[in-house]
């Protein structure tokens, strides 16, 4: 009798733990990143405009301020589109996702085999002589993709540029 009970509440745990596992795998494939584009532009003068970052670690959203006239307001009004969308001022989940001036800027991240997000990562390029606008968001997209591990795909959230 005794080693019966045990076996069926060793049986039902485990399938509580499955269940469990099943619905938090579910959960955080779905949970793939998402691009936000910019609701504010500021102005700037090229070449002192930057471009900055910010993602959202827990809802997953990519946020990218450019045409901003300094570092720290580029860096602030990314940060303040990240907060506006989840909430409070102080949300723990926005984290900056990089900085540029006069250049390019992109967000990356990595899912697993099963696919759930796993990594995310950023990348920067500056414009140079003679170089197209094209080849400068590549660029940042390959230093993006370069930060992540190798293990699953990989795919771009947001890249953009400042004016040139």
């Amino acid at each position: 009798m005794r080693s019966t009970a045990a076996l069926v509440r060793m049986l039902a745990a485990l399938t509580a733990l499955l269940l469990a596992a099943a619905l938090m795998s579910s959960s955080a494939a779905d949970a793939a990143p998402r691009s936000s584009t910019p609701s504010a532009r500021t102005t700037c003068t090229p070449p002192h405009c930057w471009v900055a970052g910010a993602i959202n670690v827990k809802t997953l959203h990519v946020y990218i301020q450019y045409i901003a006239p300094s570092r720290t307001a580029a860096r602030r009004l990314a940060m303040r589109l990240c907060r506006a969308d989840t909430g409070p001022a102080k949300d723990p989940f926005c984290k900056q996702a990089g900085i540029q001036r006069y250049g390019c800027l992109a967000v990356a991240y990595r899912l697993d085999d099963d696919g759930v997000f796993r990594q995310w990562s950023h990348g920067e390029a500056g414009y140079r002589p003679g170089v197209r606008k094209g080849v400068t968001i590549h660029t940042a997209i390959r230093h993006a993709k370069a930060n992540l591990d190798d293990v699953g795909t990989k795919h771009v959230a947001l890249r953009d540029c400042t004016p040139r």
